[in-house]
């Protein structure tokens, strides 16, 4: 007989493998003391997400038991129960979280000092066999022709480049900017620590072949500022697209909004890697 709990009798997959499904069964768990550790829906839950991140993990070299306390960590936070997105909040903690734990065992520090800290200044420990390994080796993400963990973060990411490339920029720089930009911001799991790791990068800059002044706008147009006391935070183009994907926008409706803006555009434009 087969088992068929938390499945949609009109899908092959569980019901909470959709955003909706998982925001009500993470509401069920919640409310229910215990439930974590009895119910039968979260040991399927589980094991749905090792598989669902296998690849990502492979991708890190890393055990997929990782991603599931990863995902496990993110799911307990209210926050979750109100994105429009659950399953792209959990798909960015667990990537953060696998990539901090890979650089952590690369430059023999914790995991923590490397989500916290500007790891890209420190200098790897030589290893034998190791020496011609280069930092973006650890940082980029996977090739554009492989399926992403995350629909949200694969739409986001195809748009951004795809905006680049209206504008102009050789798709390659294009790619090599978005994906390079996006992993760190990811690690860093904030924006301001994200602009200050990223305005020092000496990777970045070398990859685009980019003026250091040039580089750090670039990052600034990518991810916006937090903002301060008296002066209001600015969006960057991946919160910008990111808002117009969850609100529905299909890609090219969300790159004709983009184009809208005259002076992103200019920016943008000025910014284009030497030929």
């Amino acid at each position: 007989m087969t088992n068929n709990l938390g499945k949609d009798p009109s899908a092959t997959k569980p019901a909470f493998a959709t955003n909706e499904g998982l925001r009500q069964l993470l509401r069920r768990l919640s409310a229910t003391p215990g439930a974590w550790r009895q119910d039968p829906e979260a040991r399927a839950l589980s094991e749905y997400v090792t598989e669902r991140y296998a690849r990502l993990c492979r991708k890190w070299g890393r055990d997929p038991g990782e991603a599931a306390v990863a995902a496990f960590h993110a799911m307990q936070g209210d926050y979750i129960l109100g994105s429009g997105k659950p399953w792209g909040v959990v798909t960015v903690a667990v990537r953060a979280a696998l990539i901090a734990e890979t650089m952590s065992e690369r430059l023999l520090i914790s995991p923590e000092r490397a989500r916290q800290e500007d790891v890209s200044v420190f200098a790897r420990p030589v290893r034998a066999g190791g020496h011609e390994e280069f930092l973006y080796d650890v940082v980029a993400l996977a090739p554009w022709d492989q399926e992403p963990a995350s629909p949200l973060v694969s739409q986001a990411q195809a748009v951004a480049v795809r905006f680049l490339v209206a504008l102009r920029w050789e798709p390659g720089s294009a790619l090599t900017a978005v994906e390079y930009v996006f992993a760190r911001f990811i690690a860093a799991a904030n924006i301001d620590r994200a602009y200050r790791y990223l305005r020092m990068d000496e990777t970045g800059p070398t990859l685009l072949d980019m003026p250091k002044p040039k580089w750090r706008e670039l990052v600034r147009l990518m991810i916006g500022s937090s903002g301060e006391e008296g002066v209001p935070g600015k969006r960057g183009l991946f919160a910008r697209i990111v808002i117009e994907l969850e609100g529905g926008a299909s890609q090219l409706e969300t790159i004709y909004e983009l184009l809208r803006d005259d002076q992103l555009i200019i920016a943008l434009h000025e910014l284009l890697p030497e030929a």
